[in-house]
């Protein structure tokens, strides 16, 4: 698994700061701080291309120095930047290591998932990546004899799903914690929308545990080599589908 996208990130800066210091010898004095800052972002961004960084994060290459140096003319009380690493953690701290941002799905994709739960049989749904409950939330109203479970691994999103689910009836388990340590022998329905980083590993556990008959729904991410038997397309941003491989 190749390193999470924010260590490439901030490893390109550093590579492209340490080659500064060492060219600083050699360039005058009296050069601009706006150029030292030019070099600090091109280089960074394309070496982050070289790591196989997307556009988002080119900009993200270039603003960071930018933002740098205007805070370093800009006080500012200490406290705000140790609440705003704490508050960023809260919220996206579940996907730094595993490469999964914050998606969430909207109603079109939660009403074509209730479509594919039979309502005449009692089924285990599993939500990976529960985000803010938002999909079991509408499923436990729709499918009284769905067992249901998310599972989120960001602190804040976590809480607010939980507190979101509890007083449903049925009510879902909405578990904090990783979803590759989640077992999914029992899912006869797992749905996932993560990221293109994590599906094929992602695709490997469902093939080891879950079993024949059951099915795996991907929103709009695709299992690399893999047909899904049914795509049900969303409105919305171009190629927002939901992707449906059966065990």
């Amino acid at each position: 698994m190749s390193l999470p996208p924010i260590i490439r990130a901030l490893g390109a800066q550093l590579v492209v700061l340490a080659v500064l210091a060492l060219l600083r010898a050699l360039i005058p004095a009296q050069t601009p701080i706006l150029l030292w800052i030019a070099l600090q972002a091109a280089g960074a961004a394309a070496i982050g291309r070289r790591l196989g960084l997307g556009k988002y994060w080119t900009l993200f290459q270039i603003a960071l120095p930018l933002a740098m140096a205007w805070q370093m003319g800009h006080s500012a009380p200490l406290r705000v930047y140790p609440t705003i690493l704490a508050i960023l953690f809260l919220i996206y701290g579940g996907g730094i290591l595993t490469r999964v941002p914050l998606y969430l799905s909207g109603p079109p994709a939660w009403r074509a998932i209730v479509d594919l739960i039979p309502e005449d049989r009692d089924i285990v749904f599993v939500d990976l990546g529960a985000g803010l409950g938002g999909p079991l939330a509408y499923i436990a109203k729709r499918r009284p004899r769905a067992t249901l479970l998310g599972v989120e691994a960001s602190p804040l999103v976590w809480l607010i799903g939980r507190l979101r689910t509890m007083r449903l009836k049925p009510q879902p388990r909405f578990c904090f914690g990783s979803i590759w340590k989640t077992d999914l022998r029992d899912a006869d329905i797992v749905f996932a929308f993560l990221s293109p980083a994590p599906m094929p590993e992602l695709w490997a556990k469902v093939r080891r545990e879950m079993r024949q008959g059951s099915a795996f729904i991907s929103h709009s991410f695709e299992v690399p080599g893999q047909t899904p038997e049914n795509r049900i397309p969303l409105p919305g941003r171009e190629g927002a589908a939901l992707l449906v491989y059966k065990l």
